[in-house]
This record gives structure tokens, sequence and C-alpha cells, in this order.
């Protein structure tokens, strides 16, 4: 926004439009989509403020989603999302996580 602001085009707008469209296409309640929510509430004032300049009814509709599922502690089959998510994995809160990258040399 800050772009289309400064520029007075809206190309990257109608860029960001698509990507918050695969966002809300992605998160949601319905059942082909997942119950989560992202790990920092940047993104709902992102949404909220794309809302304002589009009047798009789906971005304040997945901010809300959003907002409401960060204070669910039971929003995935009964569990906290990252917990659950965490699980589905494999992972072990124990060890480092698969996806850490290795150390290449050793202190």
């Amino acid at each position: 926004m800050a772009h289309h602001d400064l520029y007075g085009n809206t190309l990257l707008l109608e860029v960001m439009e698509k990507y918050v469209d695969l966002l809300c296409n992605t998160f949601g309640p319905g059942k082909e989509q997942i119950p989560g929510y992202p790990g920092h509430p940047e993104i709902e004032l992102a949404l909220l403020r794309l809302h304002e300049r589009t009047a798009n009814p789906k971005h304040l509709a997945l901010a809300k989603f959003f907002i409401l599922e960060r204070g669910n502690p039971k929003g995935w089959e009964g569990k906290n999302f990252f917990d659950e998510e965490s699980r589905r994995r494999g992972d072990d809160p124990n060890k480092r996580p698969k996806y850490y990258p290795e150390r290449d040399c050793l202190w």
C-alpha cells in the first residue's frame, strides 16, 4: 500500500491481492483449508489495512479468522495449532528440529 501511495499505480497491490487470495483459500475454517494462523500478528494488521483499501470482505474475514483462532487453545482437533502441527511433522521437543540448518563448522 505504501508503494501504491508513493507511485500512484496498482502494480504491486494487484500482485499482493493475488497472494492474499491464496492465503484466503489456504487458511480458514473450511474442510479443505488449514485451520491455523501465522506465528506473528502483523499479518492481521496488514489484512485489515488491505480491507480498508480494497473493501474486499475476504480480507476482513481472514483477519477475523486469524485473530479468533490465535486465542483459541483448542483450534485443531481439540489441540493448539502449533502443537498439533509439530506433532504431525514428528518433531521431538527435546531435539533440534529436522528443518534447522546444520552447522558448517565446529566451535
